[in-house]
C-alpha cells in the first residue's frame, strides 16, 4: 500500500503515516469482522473532489430494502482532547503531529467530507439517490472524557457521531444495518487516486496491506486507484 501510495500520489508515505495506518485500519478489520461484512468494497484514503484532503475509509454496501449506502470513517488515534473556546464550537485542542495544536472537531471535520461527497459527487443527484452516513471512530478514546463530548459540541455530534474505544458494537451493528453482508453492493463511486478492496480481504491483514478490486461503477472520472 505504501509503494503505491508514493507511485500515485507522487510523494512517499512517511513513517509516522503508515504507522497510522497500521493502528487505525486494524480497527477497520474489527469493525468488518465484527459486522460480518464479507464482499462489501472499501476505500481507502479517497481523495476528496476539488480539494486536495483525504477521507480515511469509505464502505459501500446496501441494506435489506436493497438501498444503496455508502458509510464515511474519519479514523482519530486521539487518547486526550481539551474543549476550545472559539465562536461556533468548531475546534478542540489535541497532540498531533508531534505537538499539541488546535484543529477540527472530528464531527466538524466529518462534516465538511460529508457535504463535499454531497454537492460533488454525481451518485449523489441521481434517483434513488445513493445514501451517505458520516462518522469519526477515535478509537483509542474514552468515552467517559469530556473533550470531545463536552456539551458545547452536542449539535455537532447530534448529526455527525463521534464513536469512542467503548463503541465497537455499536459502530459494528450500524454498519451491519446498513451494509447487509446479504446484500453486498458494488462501489458507487471512486477517486482519481484510492485504494479499493473487499471487505473479504480485509479479514486477512495483518499489516494493512492486501491487494484490491479494482471498482468497476462510478460517479467521478477518470477512475485510478492505488491498488489493482
Amino acid at each position: 500500500m505504501a509503494r503505491r501510495f508514493g507511485a500515485h500520489f507522487g510523494w512517499k508515505a512517511g513513517k509516522a503515516e503508515v504507522a497510522s495506518w497500521q493502528n487505525s485500519l486494524s480497527r477497520v478489520r474489527d469493525l468488518v469482522d465484527i459486522a460480518e461484512l464479507k464482499d462489501n468494497r472499501i476505500t481507502l484514503e479517497y481523495e476528496v473532489p476539488y480539494n486536495q484532503s483525504r477521507i480515511d475509509c469509505l464502505l459501500f454496501g446496501r441494506n435489506e430494502q436493497a438501498d444503496d449506502h455508502m458509510c464515511l470513517i474519519e479514523l482519530k488515534q486521539w487518547t486526550e482532547v481539551e474543549p476550545t473556546e472559539d465562536e461556533g464550537n468548531y475546534s478542540v485542542r489535541t497532540y498531533t503531529g508531534g505537538a499539541k495544536r488546535v484543529v477540527p472537531h472530528p464531527a466538524q471535520q466529518v462534516k465538511g467530507y460529508h457535504d463535499y461527497m454531497k454537492y460533488f459527487v454525481e451518485e449523489f443527484e441521481k434517483n434513488p439517490p445513493l445514501t451517505l452516513y458520516s462518522c469519526a471512530d477515535c478509537h483509542n478514546y474514552s468515552d467517559d472524557v469530556a473533550g470531545v463530548y463536552d456539551s458545547r459540541y452536542k449539535p455537532s455530534l447530534d448529526e455527525f457521531p463521534v464513536y469512542s474505544m467503548n463503541d465497537v458494537a455499536e459502530l459494528s451493528d450500524l454498519l451491519k444495518s446498513r451494509l447487509s453482508p446479504d446484500f453486498a453492493a458494488l462501489p458507487n463511486i471512486q477517486s482519481k487516486r484510492s485504494c479499493c478492496f473487499t471487505s473479504r480481504r480485509v479479514k486477512l491483514w495483518r499489516k494493512c496491506i492486501a491487494p484490491a478490486s479494482v471498482v468497476r461503477r462510478s460517479g467521478l472520472r477518470p477512475v485510478r486507484t492505488i491498488c489493482s
